[in-house]
């Protein structure tokens, strides 16, 4: 499983609110970075709110990403993060838009 690929089941499994992880990603869109960037350099606010947990990452229940890995290694399972290029169009236009998917199929099929 490639750095980019599990970047992004951290996304999924990190135990916060998808408007948060969503604010982290309009600022680093990458998730590798993303999921390791200090809270601070997003908003002193979420920093003095989150205590010891400094960043997205910290807050990855392990359990669900390991059962997340797992599911990955099947043949045609992969994730496709909001920030991803195959990710749908119109459903980034949504109000409260997923983060990520978990998708099954055809990795190269991109239907806009």
């Amino acid at each position: 499983m490639d750095e980019k690929t599990l970047a992004w089941l951290k996304f999924g499994r990190a135990e916060l609110r998808d408007s948060l992880k969503r604010r982290l990603l309009s600022k680093f869109p990458d998730p590798l970075e993303a999921v390791r960037v200090d809270f601070s350099r997003v908003s002193p606010k979420l920093e003095s709110e989150r205590s010891s947990k400094r960043c997205l990452e910290d807050f990855v229940d392990q359990r669900s990403l390991d059962h997340d890995i797992a599911w990955c290694s099947k043949d045609r399972h992969f994730v496709v993060g909001i920030s991803d290029d195959r990710f749908p169009r119109l459903l980034r236009e949504v109000s409260c838009p997923p983060v990520m998917l978990y998708c099954q199929g055809n990795a190269e099929f991109h239907a806009q």
